[in-house]
């Protein structure tokens, strides 16, 4: 099964009235043009030769209004032809948008982030507006057109007739001998946009890195080797398909043109057609010609056509997340347990955790340390189901977290990871994600100032002129560090979750907001279940517990005081930051 043929199938269903305009206004054109060369035809053979002066006048005036009625009604075609490519467009984007939703981010990683981009808009539009439209709904046009330009042509002379159409054999044999030369030019100039798109997506998020490491001439020779290698396969590929083709294709049709012009005078000599006859087939050859062109050439474009839908099935094809459909328990803090469960990481040498159990006590402060790569945030990333373990399970008061509906876990399981990203909007956006302004209500305003309180943003945002409106830049550029990460956890507190995960959250900030910051964690003791991940043992000297994480195993559990009295690694590690 194709996923993407098949959601073309689905969308195109729903647009039954538009493809139906489409066909009729095809046929309607199709029949407007058959009379021009009966017209030619009674024109020269009976009413010239009769004298039939006025008859001759409205015949004339005919021949002058059909291709004018025949372009009208093309322009009908075309314009119901774009109402459609534009639908077709929209909705596959919108459920192409909605499975890298539903991906996990490490999978989005596998085929790479411009990659997408490009395919979803670039590649969407060519497919719907480029070979959906323009071809196949152009061979449903032709094929009309066909059926009913042979139809005449039958019914003037069929010798002339079968001797026209025996080229199309012969074109069709010719086209099909370009068709892997074809496929590999498209799959390669597909190839060369996706590996720059990703590059300026990568080259964007370090601009800085760039200008500190004095990267500019790196960087400029990067970007003309592939804009080189772009132009190259570009120029190849245009060269193949809008000179190679196109003379191939005409030089044949102009040879089989002259030798059925030549056998119609042999045929008029023996007086088995009217010159009549020979100018309507004058005519209507060309339109013929047309017609097989571009039957022809949809070969070589329904190849091209497949390696874009290949590249979107890549998309369709992501393994998603799934999802159970429990709610959990809003009105209690759970307990949390982590039961054998292990996870690796693709490289042999990337240690993830294994044989890994925990039991969280309901509104417990747990503290995770460790050396980095320890293990610590893949605790956190299972937790909250960005991976899945490779063994064992993790329950919430007994409940598989795999049964619960994912986007009601990460409501109930907040999250404020290392790495934390800003949108390119206001600081009050960024915090009340994914809601909108106009979408706030007096609830939600409500936990909006008891977050912003408990991550102690106030102080630094109410100091700007613009206040929460105050636009964030470049993901944060103009704001420090410590205020991107108390953004950040009051995006957590928005949701009001029953377990508080955060890594590494006061890694930025100055002692004295970390000291007000680890009073607001200690008043929220037993009303959350409160799990930091920490390299600055200060911010989890209040925990009730901390676990010592080393190579994917906690070697080391107990309250500080008891961890210290081991002289273990958290003493080693303890003493080391005294220093």
């Amino acid at each position: 099964m194709n996923p993407t043929r098949t959601l073309i199938k689905e969308i195109l269903s729903d647009s039954k009235r538009t493809l139906f305009l489409i066909l009729f206004f095809n046929i309607s054109a199709a029949l407007v043009s058959t009379l021009q060369p009966l017209l030619f035809k009674d024109l020269f053979d009976d009413i010239l030769p009769d004298k039939q002066i006025g008859t001759a006048a409205f015949y004339m005036l005919l021949l002058i209004l059909i291709p004018v009625i025949y372009a009208a009604l093309n322009s009908v075609t075309s314009y119901y032809n774009n109402e459609l490519g534009n639908h077709l467009s929209k909705n596959l984007r919108l459920r192409l948008f909605s499975d890298v939703l539903r991906t996990r981010p490490s999978n989005v990683d596998s085929i790479g982030k411009g990659e997408i981009i490009n395919r979803i808009t670039l590649q969407v539009g060519m497919l719907c507006e480029i070979f959906v439209v323009d071809t196949l709904m152009s061979m449903v046009s032709n094929a009309i057109l066909l059926i009913a330009t042979l139809w005449i042509m039958f019914s003037m002379s069929t010798e002339l007739t079968l001797a026209a159409i025996l080229s199309f054999p012969l074109c069709m044999y010719g086209f099909k001998r370009f068709r892997s030369k074809t496929e590999r030019l498209d799959k390669q100039y597909h190839g060369i946009l996706d590996k720059g798109i990703n590059y300026l997506n990568d080259f964007f998020t370090n601009l800085k890195a760039v200008h500190r490491c004095n990267g500019h001439q790196a960087e400029q020779k990067r970007w003309r080797e592939w804009n080189d290698e772009a132009w190259r396969i570009s120029r190849q590929s245009r060269l193949f398909h809008h000179v190679v083709l196109n003379l191939v294709a005409d030089t044949v049709i102009s040879i089989i043109t002259g030798i059925i012009y030549g056998y119609s005078l042999f045929l008029i000599l023996k007086g088995r057609i009217s010159p009549g006859t020979l100018l309507a087939f004058i005519v209507i050859l060309p339109r013929l010609y047309h017609i097989f062109k571009s039957l022809l050439t949809l070969n070589i474009d329904r190849s091209r056509m497949t390696v874009i839908i290949n590249n979107l099935n890549d998309i369709l094809e992501l393994e998603k997340i799934g999802s159970g459909a429990n709610a959990p328990n809003y009105s209690r803090v759970p307990l949390l347990q982590m039961r054998n469960v292990s996870y690796r990481y693709a490289p042999a040498d990337s240690f993830g955790i294994t044989d890994f159990n925990l039991e969280i006590q309901p509104g417990a402060f747990v503290g995770i340390v460790g050396l980095s790569g320890s293990g610590k945030s893949t605790i956190f990333e299972l937790i909250h189901r960005f991976i899945e373990p490779d063994e064992g399970e993790i329950c919430l008061d007994g409940v598989a977290i795999q049964e619960l509906d994912i986007h009601e876990l990460r409501r109930y399981v907040g999250y404020s990871p290392q790495k934390g990203v800003l949108w390119n909007k206001s600081i009050l956006d960024n915090i009340i994600y994914p809601l909108q302004k106009e979408d706030m209500n007096e609830e939600t305003w409500r936990k909006f100032s008891t977050a912003v309180n408990l991550a102690h943003v106030d102080p630094f945002v109410l100091s700007m002129p613009e206040q929460y409106d105050k636009q964030v830049e470049n993901h944060g550029d103009n704001l420090s560090g410590g205020e991107i990460q108390r953004i950040l956890l009051a995006r957590a507190f928005m949701s009001e979750p029953r377990i508080l995960m955060l890594d590494e959250y006061t890694s930025a900030l100055d002692a004295l907001t970390e000291s007000d910051l680890n009073d607001t964690l200690l008043s929220l003791k037993g009303k959350q279940t409160i799990l930091v991940i920490a390299h600055r043992l200060s911010t989890v000297k209040n925990a009730d517990v901390i676990l010592v994480v080393d190579k994917g195993r906690i070697v080391e559990q107990g309250s500080p005081a008891e961890l210290l009295a081991q002289q273990g690694m958290y003493y080693k590690m303890v003493e080391k930051q005294k220093i």
